[in-house]
């Protein structure tokens, strides 16, 4: 039995805990209101948590938008890039072009004066020389006419000698 009685008083030993003993236990008032602010906590916890559910979607959803935007703007500026490097060129290249076909005008226009001043020349050169043949044309048709009186002057002549001399 001794050994009973010391394990007895060993066991309300340790059952009786200092600490536990300053401490009171809640009435059945206090237990239900300790519950009821932990509902109500609780409760206002989930309120919050589903307050704060929308407010973490739309902040997704933000972050999703800037990311987004920010793709686009990288993808909008390389384009840019691309659509502002052909300009370059196709400036570059017009230009070029502009100009060369500026030089081919002005060439052209001193060839073209050039070869008008020519044809000026040519021209009035042609016009002397139509004179000149209108005058020879009209020389020779008075030399064929003198020679054709002469002809017939000298066959005359001839009939009339050829009539002298024994001829028909």
């Amino acid at each position: 039995m001794s050994r009973l009685v010391c394990v007895m008083g060993i066991a309300l030993a340790l059952a009786v805990d200092p600490k536990k003993e300053s401490e009171k236990r809640p009435s059945m008032k206090e237990w239900k209101e300790k519950e009821s602010d932990k509902a109500a906590k609780a409760d206002a916890q989930a309120a919050r948590d589903a307050k704060m559910a929308a407010v973490n979607k739309v902040v997704i959803m933000l972050e999703d938008l800037q990311k987004q935007i920010l793709a686009e703007g990288e993808k909008e500026a390389a384009t840019y890039n691309k659509f502002s490097c052909f300009c370059k060129d196709t400036t570059a290249e017009k230009t070029d072009a502009i100009e060369e076909g500026r030089d081919q005008k002005n060439d052209l226009t001193a060839k073209i004066e050039k070869l008008s001043d020519k044809r000026d020349n040519l021209d009035k050169k042609i016009g002397k020389l139509n004179g000149e043949i209108k005058n020879l044309e009209k020389e020779m048709k008075e030399a064929k006419k003198r020679a054709c009186r002469r002809t017939q002057s000298v066959q005359s002549k001839c009939r009339r000698f050829g009539r002298c001399f024994g001829g028909p």
